[in-house]
């Protein structure tokens, strides 16, 4: 662990846009929602629809369905009417991350009596804005749906059977999904749920599965802290570290959510998935240091990242890395195939995942 943690001041040293500040580690700076949210918000949110009743008490029959949305009002149609057609009693809070005033303006119509809607008189990103809904919810169980992506009919229904079935022990339940391209309306297969029970471990190497597949207990959820409003990727990634303390997690093998595909998603960004990654290591180096396997997993998929992001002297040394901690066939073939950078980036991009940025940070 001393030489994944050495690296990474070392790299800090000479690449400014790739990589955190000390502060940005700090534990302050982490949002926590039980204390901060209320008065860090409470300044510059303004309620629409039913809102003005926020009481706090939980109501067990309900499900608290929360869309982020910042300028994507097409997006967003699509995914309230998929929260709708979920066949289970249900709240519907749609939190505006300061959108455009012509955007802004167009919201409002789009909902239906009872559903709630929530602004934001500045853009905190999606972390912040999960947050806001997370503390106005009312329902013992939470849902987050992203706004371009899509639940299919059935979604809620399926993950509250199986949350019942499993017991109190279970504090979150997700399911499968796919890929939607949006551009030709193509579907790509994702990794299927594989990962049930004590995940904490599994969730340290890696995120198990994104925000709109998600189903858990309110409770946990703010017990967990909320989203890391600091990271400027994988914030479920860390949210589900968090949270997979607190209890056991399940799901659905049903591919349940299409994750839409688009050219101005974060998922693209590399350099940006480099810092998420670097800044998790960090912040959970304690239960990282004495893992090597976990250490090994680490260098592996930053080395790729590095290589994808065109850095291959920096990605071979962590390719490298991965060797010296654990023997795995799949750690030396891609350090072998990195001694032809061309050849490495196409063979991950092609044969990884749809999108080459998800392949090494996701999963």
């Amino acid at each position: 662990m001393g030489e994944l943690m050495l690296f990474s001041r070392r790299i800090a040293d000479t690449q400014g846009p790739y990589l955190s500040t000390a502060d940005d580690h700090k534990p302050d700076r982490v949002t926590k929602l039980v204390r901060n949210v209320p008065g860090r918000y409470h300044q510059r949110l303004t309620y629409s629809g039913n809102a003005g009743n926020t009481k706090k008490v939980s109501d067990s029959s309900l499900v608290s369905v929360v869309i982020p949305t910042r300028n994507r009002l097409a997006y967003l149609q699509q995914a309230i009417e998929s929260a709708r057609a979920q066949n289970v009693e249900m709240e519907l809070l749609v939190v505006d991350d300061a959108s455009d005033a012509e955007v802004a303006q167009a919201i409002p119509p789009l909902l239906k009596p009872g559903e709630r809607l929530l602004r934001c008189n500045e853009a905190r990103g999606g972390a912040a804005a999960r947050n806001v809904g997370l503390h106005q919810a009312r329902g013992e169980l939470v849902a987050f749906l992203d706004d371009d992506d899509i639940w299919l009919p059935g979604k809620l229904a399926a993950q509250m059977e199986c949350m019942k079935r499993a017991g109190d022990n279970i504090v979150a339940v997700y399911c499968g999904y796919h890929y939607l391209q949006q551009e030709t309306g193509k579907k790509f297969p994702a990794p299927p749920p594989r990962y049930r029970g004590n995940v904490h471990r599994v969730c340290l190497e890696h995120c198990i599965t994104p925000t709109s597949t998600m189903l858990a207990r309110r409770k946990a959820l703010i017990d967990a802290g909320g989203f890391d409003e600091c990271l400027p990727a994988g914030q479920d990634w860390d949210f589900w570290i968090r949270l997979s303390r607190l209890g056991d997690f399940d799901f659905v093998d049903q591919d349940l959510v299409s994750l839409r595909v688009h050219g101005v998603q974060i998922s693209g960004n590399l350099h940006r998935y480099i810092q998420a990654r670097r800044r998790i290591i960090d912040k959970y180096a304690a239960e990282i240091q004495n893992d090597l396997a976990l250490q090994a997993c680490h260098f592996h998929r930053l080395g790729v990242l590095y290589m994808l992001a065109g850095d291959s002297k920096r990605g071979r040394q962590l390719l490298s890395a991965a060797c010296r901690h654990q023997l795995r066939l799949r750690y030396f073939t891609h350090l072998a195939v990195s001694l032809c950078p061309p050849l490495y980036r196409w063979l991950v991009s092609r044969f990884g995942m749809f999108r080459a940025g998800d392949t090494v940070f996701f999963h």
